[in-house]
């Protein structure tokens, strides 16, 4: 996931662009299904016209040909967008929401918050669908819930996982998978001091955080296909599994 830091520097997209084609290249893999990926500034977005005006018609104009109407078109930015998920949480730029409801074929990938994966709230679907990634150093729980440890419960809020989705565009479905890259016991503030990086490599293979997503676009027309949605807020479980802790001896 690009971090823009504010300059939206074309330089530090190329390099992301490159690694990606060396990696497709070294790997014999090659674009067979047609799936459009595209890349926002979240920093710039909302004061951005020509970025704004850039994407809805590259948009437009693949949903114009009825052969795309069912296939994702997937788009990374940084920042979560607002009304999608997390409930809010540290989301920005509310005409990125605005522009993307037009088109339900939209997958659009966030990070930023450092928010754990295994919450339902990490997918929204209204207007297209939202799909918020965690982070490649820790992940943050939610403040108003803390991780359980073996001692009980965690005084600190951040724990160290690197998590990732992975992405599986087929014909007739997309799948996404929430990972945890590993999930070694340690923590990454110990004693006073902060640490975003212990004790690499680490000695776990990871785990799954959570069931896949089965993102199925059905429908002749956009609006056929938001009434299809299933990863809805309506539809999310709302409650959380019980709590038990061992009993103090």
């Amino acid at each position: 996931m690009i971090n823009d830091n504010g300059d939206g520097r074309g330089p530090d997209h190329r390099i992301v662009s490159e690694i990606l084609r060396a990696n497709l290249a070294r790997k014999g893999m090659t674009d067979t299904l047609g799936v459009h990926l595209f890349t926002v500034n979240t920093e710039t977005y909302n004061g951005d016209t020509a970025q704004r005006a850039w994407l809805k018609d590259r948009l437009a104009r693949i949903t114009a040909d009825p052969a795309s109407m069912n296939k994702p078109i997937l788009i990374q930015g940084h920042r979560p967008a607002p009304g999608t998920v997390m409930d809010d949480q540290q989301t920005a730029n509310p005409l990125l929401t605005q522009d993307l409801a037009g088109f339900p074929q939209a997958v659009y990938l966030s990070g930023h918050s450092h928010l754990n994966i295994h919450d339902e709230r990490s997918i929204a679907q209204k207007d297209f669908t939202a799909v918020n990634d965690g982070s490649m150093s820790y992940v943050e729980v939610d403040h108003g819930y803390q991780a359980i440890t073996d001692t009980g419960l965690a005084d600190r809020f951040e724990a160290t996982t690197a998590q990732a989705l992975f992405i599986e565009v087929y014909k007739d479905r997309t799948e996404i998978a929430r990972v945890n890259m590993n999930a070694d016991k340690h923590d990454i503030y110990r004693g006073g001091t902060w640490s975003a990086n212990p004790r690499p490599p680490y000695a776990s293979s990871g785990t799954l955080s959570g069931p896949a997503w089965t993102l199925r676009l059905k429908g002749r027309t956009s609006q056929e296909i938001k009434d299809n949605f299933r990863c809805t807020a309506a539809a999310r479980k709302q409650d959380r599994p019980a709590v038990h802790l061992p009993a103090r001896r």
